[in-house]
């Protein structure tokens, strides 16, 4: 099993704004790049999309409200993973926020895609880290990630 632990960030919003927000996949849905992902199909707990003829998709695996939501694979997936985003409440308008990413990659994979996981986690944190502290209220942009 191949674990990654992503940079701790302080966001200036409270665990609940941050636990609402990822809570709800719907929320994704609507941030994906149409001309990047199609058949976008979204409820509050799983989402699936197309990228490049792959069928892909998350589901809520696990939630702690206002602390910890785990997402998993779901459907046809190149390999089984889990990520789970943490929430501390650091006084009262503040969360300390980072992301685990476990996946079980064969060594192909491995050798594919193994060291960019961390990159991966780095980056989709410091992009919500600048989205969430710049004001911007709606989910981070997802098109880098695609």
């Amino acid at each position: 099993m191949t674990e990654v632990k992503g940079n701790e960030v302080l966001l200036k919003r409270t665990p609940y704004e941050i636990y609402n927000m990822f809570s709800d996949l719907r929320n994704f849905a609507v941030a994906i790049p149409p001309d990047k992902v199609g058949d976008v199909q979204a409820d509050q707990d799983s989402m699936t999309f197309k990228v490049q003829g792959f069928e892909l998709g998350i589901e809520i695996a696990e939630k702690a409200p206002y602390s910890l939501i785990s997402f998993k694979e779901r459907g046809s997936s190149p390999f089984p993973f889990k990520f789970t985003i943490h929430l501390y409440p650091v006084g009262l308008d503040a969360t300390l926020f980072y992301v685990e990413l476990s996946a079980q990659l064969n060594t192909f994979m491995k050798m594919v895609i193994g060291d960019k996981l961390q990159e991966m986690v780095d980056k989709m944190t410091e992009q919500l880290e600048q989205a969430v502290n710049s004001g911007i209220t709606s989910t981070p942009d997802l098109e880098s990630f695609l």
